[in-house]
């Protein structure tokens, strides 16, 4: 063989592709591979519930929901101001019912009522404990009349935007409230004739229990007025 014939063999020898040894299939690596990715979606997916559920308590949809709820348990017409958020705190400027003749007040009135939320927990939008400034109730016989037709329940429950149906069933259904810290009351009992009972500027804790339907008061200072 000549110089140029061994070159070009050895460049023939070179130019031909190697073969690729062939990989046996790994099921540990898949199983892993494949949980790796369920993982990602799982978080993603929990990031994107969460962030809608933020969203939804922090917008109307859980404003109108509460004012709904509210109006339907206590027999009542609402009015709820603007729900401001910081943090876990909530505050609104006042809160209002007008209570119809089925309901047990006539007029119930909240200024300055600060909550802080505990989250959401078997279907019960959590409330640790609440602050108000100022309480107004008036028990009297002047009330509104009836609706012909009450708000159903369905109703209700899709006040305010709507959401997707996967999260719709985790949304509460209720309130529940450990503690109220109300900082000065006044409740006043009318009757056709006038006034009979006023108690004002008390300081009043209360602490009700959804389990029987009862609730602790605690009152402290403040002035009864009764005729005469």
């Amino acid at each position: 063989f000549t110089f140029p014939r061994i070159l070009a063999f050895l460049c023939t020898m070179s130019a031909k592709p190697r073969k690729k040894p062939t990989r046996s299939f790994n099921p540990l690596k898949f199983v892993l591979i494949s949980g790796g990715v369920l993982l990602v979606v799982l978080v993603v997916g929990l990031l994107i519930a969460k962030s809608m559920l933020n969203g939804w308590l922090r917008g109307e949809g859980f404003r109108d929901w509460l004012a709904a709820r509210t109006a339907q348990v206590l027999r009542s017409e609402v009015t709820l101001g603007d729900l401001e958020w910081d943090g876990s705190e909530v505050y609104t400027k006042r809160f209002e019912a007008l209570g119809r003749k089925e309901a047990g007040f006539a007029e119930l009135a909240l200024d300055g009522v600060r909550a802080r939320a505990g989250g959401i927990a078997d279907k019960a939008f959590r409330v640790p404990e609440v602050a108000v400034n100022r309480l107004d109730l008036k028990f009297s016989p002047k009330r509104l009349a009836s609706p012909s037709e009450p708000a159903p329940d369905a109703a209700v429950a899709k006040a305010g935007p709507e959401l997707p149906g996967w999260l719709v069933k985790y949304l509460p259904n209720r309130v529940e409230v450990e503690e109220i810290e109300i900082a000065t009351t006044r409740v006043s009992v009318e009757k056709a004739e006038g006034e009979v009972f006023l108690l004002n500027g008390a300081r009043a804790v209360l602490k009700p229990d959804f389990r029987t339907g009862f609730w602790a008061i605690e009152g402290k200072g403040g002035k009864i007025t009764l005729p005469n």
